[in-house]
C-alpha cells in the first residue's frame, strides 16, 4: 500500500512556474498611457499651444484696456455688441476645432462618420469658449472706458509670464525627460513673453526707462533694469549651457552609434523624438 502511495505521488507533474505579466502586457494594444515617449509630441504641441494662448490673452487684454480707455466719454456699451463680437470671433474658432477633431488624426471615412457627434460637442465647446473671452475683453474695455482709475497692467503680465514659465518647463520634461530641455524652453519662452510685453505696453516701457512719473519711480526703475538685465544674463547662459550640453551629448551617442543602422545616427539631434524600437541583439542608445 505504501508503494502504491508513492506511486500515485510521483505521477503527479511538477507544477509550472510561469513569469508574472508585466503592466504594460495587462494593457490593451492600443492603449497608450500619457507619460511615456510615444506622447512626447502630444505634450510639445499643448505646451506651445498653452503658451501662446496665454500670452495672447494677456496681450489681448491689455490692448483691450487700452482701447477702452481711449474711447469717447459719450460711447455706448451694451451687452448685445459683447454678444455680437463674441459669436463673431468664436464661430470660426469652434468650426476650426471641429473640423481638427474630425479629421485628426487621419482615418478612413467610416471612422470620420463616427467622429460627427465628439467633433460638434468640441466645436461648440470652443465656440463658447471664444464668445466668453470676448465678452470678458468687451468688459475690461468697458470698465477701462467708464472706471476712474487706470487700467493696473501688472497683475496681467506676472500673471501671464508665471504661467508661461511654469507650463513651458513641465511640459517640455515631460516630452523630452529632459531637465536642460525644460530649464531652456522656461526660460527662452518667458523671455519671449517679456519681450512682446515691453513692445506694447507704454507702462512698462515708461517704467523700464525711468521716465514715468511719480512717488518711488526712479527706484522701481532701477529695480526692474536690474531683474531684465540678470534675467537676459540668465537666458544667455541658459542657452549656452544647453547647446554646449547637446553637442557633448550627440558626441558621445555618435562613438556609440558606430557602425549602426545610418537612421540611428540621423535621430540624434531629436531631443523630442520617439525612441526607436529595439532591434534584436542590440541594446538602447
Amino acid at each position: 500500500m505504501t508503494k502504491d502511495v508513492f506511486a500515485e505521488r510521483g505521477s503527479v507533474p511538477p507544477p509550472e512556474l510561469t513569469p508574472p505579466a508585466s503592466a504594460s502586457a495587462a494593457a490593451p494594444a492600443g492603449q497608450v498611457e500619457l507619460f511615456t515617449d510615444a506622447k512626447s509630441g502630444l505634450w510639445a504641441a499643448a505646451t506651445t499651444a498653452f503658451c501662446v494662448a496665454a500670452a495672447a490673452a494677456g496681450n489681448l487684454a491689455l490692448l483691450a484696456a487700452s482701447l477702452g480707455s481711449a474711447a469717447a466719454p459719450t460711447t455706448a456699451w451694451r451687452l448685445g455688441d459683447a454678444l455680437v463680437w463674441g459669436l463673431a470671433a468664436g464661430a470660426p474658432l469652434g468650426v476650426i476645432v471641429g473640423l481638427l477633431r474630425l479629421v485628426l488624426p487621419v482615418a478612413s471615412w467610416s471612422d470620420m462618420r463616427q467622429r460627427w457627434g465628439a467633433s460638434l460637442v468640441v466645436a461648440g465647446v470652443a465656440t463658447a469658449a471664444g464668445c466668453m473671452f470676448v465678452t470678458l475683453l468687451y468688459g475690461v474695455a468697458w470698465r477701462s472706458a467708464v472706471g476712474s482709475l487706470p487700467f493696473a497692467w501688472q497683475p496681467v503680465v506676472g500673471l501671464t509670464m508665471s504661467a508661461v514659465a511654469m507650463a513651458s518647463f513641465g511640459g517640455f520634461y515631460l516630452a523630452s525627460r529632459r531637465s536642460r530641455v525644460g530649464f531652456a524652453a522656461s526660460f527662452v519662452l518667458t523671455f519671449f513673453v517679456l519681450l512682446s510685453f515691453m513692445l506694447t505696453l507704454d507702462g512698462l516701457a515708461r517704467v523700464v526707462a525711468g521716465s514715468d512719473a511719480g512717488d518711488g519711480a526712479e527706484a522701481a526703475a532701477e529695480v526692474v533694469q536690474d531683474l531684465l538685465s540678470d534675467f537676459r544674463n540668465s537666458v544667455a547662459l541658459i542657452v549656452a549651457f544647453y547647446f554646449g550640453t547637446d553637442a557633448a551629448v550627440s558626441v558621445v551617442k555618435m562613438f556609440r552609434t558606430s557602425g549602426r543602422d545610418p537612421e540611428d545616427i540621423a535621430r540624434l539631434d531629436r531631443d523630442l523624438a520617439v525612441p526607436h524600437p529595439g532591434r534584436p541583439g542590440e541594446h538602447a542608445v
